[in-house]
């Protein structure tokens, strides 16, 4: 995708960050006179705290806010595990328990009330800004003062260059993250999200009022929090949106507008992920697309993915006959396309 076909502003006038949109010089000598306290909350509860918890601080050491005073802020069930000292001068980092759930789906939702009863607590009153991130990243280049704003929102890899039909919405008219029909900005990553401690703390008690009322009506977003998120957002419009580039996943096809990957997601512990048999599942999803680019419809260029983890979906490329589009495995979607199969199924001819 040409660059230039992708908005530097957002028709509220938000800029969009791209590494080569701004001036790294010029931020730094400023941001240098004028210090800031950076806070940044992670969640690592059960296998990720032992799979990926590390690999964010130490990556985070490196490159988060350099030259900033940094305070991290862990949430954990396991205390031991959690255990970090950071070399650098000007970082802390602050381990707190939270209570393990029964469901992944669960452990992301109810992450809105413990961040907001923080929030409310004692982070509003230690740092200007605050970011707060899923634990199964990396950072690989610095991301710094460029990403400071009162609110900001992160456009998420998968879909901002597919058309808005495709953004997987909940469009249900059920849950309290329904979005209008048709409408929508961006579609917004829950991995990343930040601004100022109490506009994160609006979004935070919007969010889990939104997932309460949901409990209360049995009801489910098909995104979990980040359907809530993206509900948020449409209708208290963030001043400042992150590319791509801050959170990148190495299993989509490079794009030409992808030029400086500040952070990436973790490849999954198979074994461990969510607490799912996932090796097996995705090894026959793997299978299944390789063998139906080769022998399925010779003509056909679309096959439509159901899946409840984008994050686990495996490297199949190249694929020179199929488009594959991504959609959340809820019963609508089953409504819409033509041809379902299982994927433990391999096609031979």
């Amino acid at each position: 995708m040409d660059r230039t076909a992708f908005n530097w502003t957002s028709n509220w006038s938000a800029p969009v960050v791209w590494h080569d949109n701004y001036n790294e010089d010029v931020l730094k000598k400023y941001y240098a006179n004028h210090k800031v306290t950076v806070g940044l909350t992670v969640f690592a509860v059960g296998s990720y705290v032992k799979n990926y918890l590390r690999t964010f601080l130490s990556s985070a050491d490196r490159h988060f806010m350099v030259g900033q005073k940094v305070i991290i802020y862990v949430m954990t069930d396991d205390l031991a595990g959690a255990r970090w000292e950071s070399p650098g001068l000007q970082r802390t980092v602050r381990v707190f328990p939270v209570e393990r759930q029964q469901r992944w789906q669960d452990i992301s939702m109810m992450r809105m009330k413990t961040l907001s009863e923080h929030i409310a607590a004692h982070i509003r009153h230690e740092v200007d800004f605050l970011f707060c991130m899923d634990v199964d990243l990396v950072f690989q280049k610095d991301y710094g003062p460029e990403a400071l704003g009162e609110s900001v929102a992160q456009i998420h890899a998968y879909w901002y260059n597919r058309n808005l039909a495709l953004w997987p919405y909940d469009r249900s008219q059920w849950s309290a993250a329904s979005m209008p029909s048709g409408e929508g900005d961006f579609y917004y990553h829950a991995a990343v999200f930040g601004g100022t401690p109490q506009r994160v703390l609006h979004l935070t008690r919007t969010c889990f009022q939104g997932i309460m009322k949901d409990k209360e009506n049995n009801v489910e977003a098909v995104w979990h929090d980040e359907s809530h998120l993206n509900k948020y957002f449409f209708f208290h419009k963030p001043s400042k949106l992150l590319s791509p580039e801050y959170c990148w996943d190495f299993r989509l096809n490079k794009q030409s507008d992808v030029n400086v990957i500040k952070v990436y997601w973790a490849v999954k512990n198979l074994a461990d992920t969510h607490g799912q048999p996932t090796f097996s599942s995705v090894h026959h999803l793997g299978r299944f697309i390789r063998s139906a680019d080769q022998h399925f419809m010779m003509g056909c260029h679309d096959i439509y993915l159901l899946m409840d983890d984008f994050s686990l979906m495996p490297s199949v490329n190249p694929l020179p006959k199929l488009s594959i589009t991504l959609f959340p495995a809820t019963d609508a979607i089953y409504n819409a396309h033509f041809h379902v199969l299982d994927s433990r199924f391999h096609l031979l001819d």
